[in-house]
């Protein structure tokens, strides 16, 4: 069922080169691999898109709990339905600017890239909380635009209630790609650079999944002598000194 009542999927027809309009499929990723190399910092859940028809599929049924539904929702518009009003602007504007940096870096790259920003969606007892949203391209046709995508949503009011307005776009799958995009009162710019380095970046990670430095060292083949080094540097540059405190002000300012 088509389903274009909602001003997201509007936008979207503003980017012919970023969404598909055909049903071949030339590269396809596997989500359960996929999934695995995403964080949670809290309850999530995940569904796909199908971009022509902007219907749902994969629905992980944390999603009837998370947000009181009596059924599984079926399409996007029944998504976008759970965002707060006031922040239904920012989405569309973080989805363009997100767009509009892929493109600029090259579409081929879209399948090693994900984009991530935070917004408010209803929940069960008809409040409003803040979540986390991460998107990955996994199926795309042959001029690489997107057929189906893969989107994460993470309840984080436990860490931060406020929207920083950040957009992330990250690299994954062996891309180094990092850029943030701020949004705030209709105006775009590029935030300020932490300067973390690759390997800074891998180590946060892996912190926010609650792994120890001996773990984290095994998994990247260093010392935990220098993993430990890095988990200093990383504390220092973002300003914190507890890994609670990491995980909240990395979050806030859209490195995780």
């Amino acid at each position: 069922m088509k389903n274009t009542e909602n001003q997201l999927v509007a936008s979207w027809d503003n980017y012919p080169e970023i969404f598909s309009s055909e049903t071949g499929i030339a590269h396809q990723l596997n989500l359960v691999d996929l999934i695995a190399d995403f964080i949670f910092t809290g309850n999530y859940y995940y569904y796909t898109i199908d971009v022509l028809g902007q219907t749902l599929s994969n629905q992980h049924t944390n999603i009837l709990k998370t947000h009181g539904l009596a059924d599984i929702p079926q399409t996007l518009h029944e998504i976008v339905s759970l965002v707060h009003p006031d922040d239904i602007e920012f989405v569309i504007q973080a989805e363009e600017a997100a767009h509009r940096y892929i493109l600029n870096i090259g579409i081929q790259h879209i399948q090693t890239l994900k984009c991530c920003y935070c917004f408010r969606m209803r929940i069960a007892d008809g409040s409003y909380r803040l979540f986390h949203h991460q998107s990955i391209s996994i199926v795309v046709d042959g001029k690489y635009r997107i057929v189906k995508s893969l989107n994460i949503h993470t309840d984080i009011e436990h860490l931060t209630r406020v929207n920083n307005h950040i957009v992330t776009v990250m690299g994954i799958r062996g891309n180094n790609e990092f850029h943030q995009i701020i949004i705030n009162n209709n105006k775009i710019r590029t935030a300020p650079d932490l300067k973390l380095t690759l390997r800074e970046r891998e180590i946060l990670q892996y912190i926010a999944k609650g792994y120890s430095s001996e773990k984290i060292a095994e998994l990247l083949g260093i010392t935990t002598n220098t993993c430990r080094t890095h988990r200093k540097n990383l504390f220092r540059k973002i300003g914190c000194h507890s890994v609670a405190s990491l995980i909240k002000k990395s979050t806030d300012l859209g490195l995780l």
